[in-house]
């Protein structure tokens, strides 16, 4: 199985649905969503996605927002913010770690 492709939140706070707020494209199943921005950033999560990871290296300023859909992947490392009020986020294998405030409910 080939290594998986970084694609970098490049928007500002947005949907994660348009395309133009990521470096590749949004994500697909052979893509770590990195969010390295610098800045705080609020991404709204409403669709439906599996990827290989979802990370913010080190980076605390990201906030995911999870209002719908189920976002499905195999691991990252997390240190913003995530709030679910709907939808789902699963784990299919390996390790998610999160560190800051997470808020999950649904």
């Amino acid at each position: 199985m080939p290594a998986a492709t970084n694609d970098d939140w490049i928007g500002t706070s947005g949907a994660w649905s348009v395309a133009g707020n990521w470096s590749l494209g949004t994500p697909g199943s052979g893509d770590n969503a990195v969010f390295d921005t610098g800045i705080p950033v609020f991404v709204t999560y409403a669709t439906t996605d599996a990827i290989a990871a979802l990370s913010d290296p080190g980076d605390p300023y990201a906030t995911l927002d999870l209002t719908a859909g189920a976002l499905s992947l195999t691991g990252g490392a997390w240190d913003g913010g995530i709030d679910q009020a709907a939808g789902s986020l699963a784990l299919g294998a390996g390790t998610l770690t999160l560190s800051g405030p997470a808020t999950l409910a649904g």
